[in-house]
């Protein structure tokens, strides 16, 4: 059971993290900010910096929602495993 699970769980984690850069690199936003004219240099950083955030943001959510119910499935299985069932 312990390996079914570790299994699985390895393989949520490797179709997420493989899904990641293809989400990050969907930002038009973010090819327009960095190769702006360098006259406005100061305002493209800051635009850049603004869509790093909300990318990073964006990206927390279902990670945290995985990490719950991992953790969630996780100590479900510890509690069973210490009643004997």
């Amino acid at each position: 059971m312990k390996r079914w699970l570790r299994v699985t769980l390895f393989l949520v984690f490797l179709s997420v993290a493989s899904g990641a850069p293809t989400a990050v690199f969907a930002c038009p936003g973010c090819k327009e900010a960095a190769f702006d004219t360098p006259e406005q240099s100061e305002q493209r950083i800051a635009s850049a910096k603004g869509y790093g955030t909300t990318i990073g943001l964006m990206l927390l959510v279902p990670v945290g929602m995985i990490s719950a119910i991992g953790f969630g499935i996780f100590r479900s299985v510890r509690k069973r495993s210490a009643a004997g069932v």
